[in-house]
């Protein structure tokens, strides 16, 4: 092997070895602390009501057990976000977790 081949080689590892400890030991990125009963973990479902056209999107906060129907309109220059109507979950199933 020729001494420029192995100073190529040489700089690759080192470029490598730097990628890796940057990408080991760089801080976390900064999460926010919510306090309680200020939401959590959240599932999202799409669909259609049954009386209009209109997308739904069903937004479930599963700390609270709320669920919110967000109804979708997209026209050709605007596109906008409502929300439809509120249900507590736990209050419809028994509360159970």
């Amino acid at each position: 092997m020729t001494n420029k081949g192995l100073r190529a080689l040489i700089v690759i590892n080192a470029v490598l070895l730097m990628a890796l400890s940057l990408l080991v030991f760089s801080p976390s990125p900064a999460e926010a602390q919510l306090g309680p009963g200020r939401g959590g973990d959240y599932i999202m479902v799409a669909g259609r009501t049954p009386q209009n056209t209109h997308n739904t999107i069903y937004i479930i906060d599963l700390n609270s057990g709320g669920m919110m129907a967000v109804e979708y309109s997209s026209k050709v220059r605007t596109a906008s976000l409502k929300a439809v109507a509120y249900r507590d979950l736990n209050g419809d199933g028994g509360g159970g977790k």
